[in-house]
């Protein structure tokens, strides 16, 4: 199965491409290598598109790997060789770990992900709070308990639009936030979703009334880029309930209508139904190909 993770990242479970990969993956490693390669081939033939490829037993392994073949590799982590494969991990790589962890784990001399095995999972635990410590602690031994994800949907459904923005009064700027708002609604019943948070992005010239001007005919030229949200109080498919609220949002920015060279709203938080209800199938993988796009060349 292919569960995607973003635009140019997807997650795959290979445990059966092959005969009882299941039961034993380091007893296939090479018929792995091959079927990762096609399928990399693949992506290539398709999109013109390079890509590199991870395998491990589990999420952190085959992501940690993938990151490894950097650019245009592949890489397959054998249980034999996971504990020399983490001993050469940066701790800032492992999943959850930002900055301020990062600096943290800095101070208690924690630089490898190896460097975890000393503490305790009570001590990590104590440290770094219930959750967070046993992810660490499980990091460190290269073992995940995440489940991969089941099902893959939408974060966000916008639309902007950046070209041959020159507004003649502040009732044409609400009447094309209004046009915006009506795509935005019909992509979201084309999907079957709503959206609870709402977004607003405006691009304003930089500048006087000459600075900022495009040499290009009705391009936007140089601008500043400002943003407002609002959280709404139900999920919302609705275009004129999001019309009126993208104006007030507009209006609360105190931009100038005649400074305007581009607009896009968007919708996050959101839900459907019909997936929230759908039943989940409990699968744990034994081989998972992570595989990203190391590059974005197009055809």
């Amino acid at each position: 199965s292919v569960r995607p993770i973003s635009a140019d990242e997807a997650l795959l479970d290979v445990s059966n491409c092959g005969k009882d990969i299941d039961s034993d993956l380091d007893s296939h490693v090479a018929e792995l290598e091959g079927f990762i390669q096609e399928i990399r081939d693949d992506v290539l033939n398709a999109t013109g598109c390079p890509c590199s490829a991870g395998v491990g037993t589990n999420m952190l392994l085959a992501k940690l790997a993938v990151s490894d073949a950097k650019p245009n590799g592949q890489k397959v982590v054998r249980t034999a060789e996971v504990p020399q494969f983490l001993n050469q991990i940066p701790v800032q790589r492992l999943p959850r770990v930002g900055e301020v962890l990062t600096a943290k784990l800095h101070q208690m001399e924690v630089h490898c992900v190896s460097d975890l095995l000393k503490f305790s999972q009570k001590q990590l635990q104590d440290d770094f709070g219930q959750v967070t410590g046993r992810l660490l602690f499980h990091f460190a031994r290269g073992k995940d308990e995440r489940a991969p994800p089941s099902n893959f949907s939408r974060k966000s459904i916008g639309t902007q639009i950046s070209w041959g923005i020159r507004f003649s009064s502040e009732n044409e700027a609400h009447q094309f936030i209004v046009d915006l708002a009506k795509v935005i609604a019909e992509r979201l019943r084309a999907e079957s979703l709503k959206g609870q948070k709402l977004s607003i992005m405006i691009k304003v010239k930089e500048g006087g009334a000459e600075e900022g001007e495009s040499k290009k005919y009705m391009n936007p030229g140089r601008v500043n880029i400002v943003t407002k949200s609002s959280r709404l109080p139900s999920y919302c498919d609705d275009a004129s309930f999001l019309a009126k609220r993208c104006i007030q949002l507009f209006k609360d920015t105190k931009i100038n209508y005649g400074d305007v060279r581009g607009m896009g709203v968007q919708m996050e938080m959101l839900n459907n139904q019909s997936q929230s209800t759908t039943k989940k199938t409990k699968h744990t993988p034994t081989a998972l190909g992570a595989v990203q796009s190391s590059a974005t060349q197009t055809k």
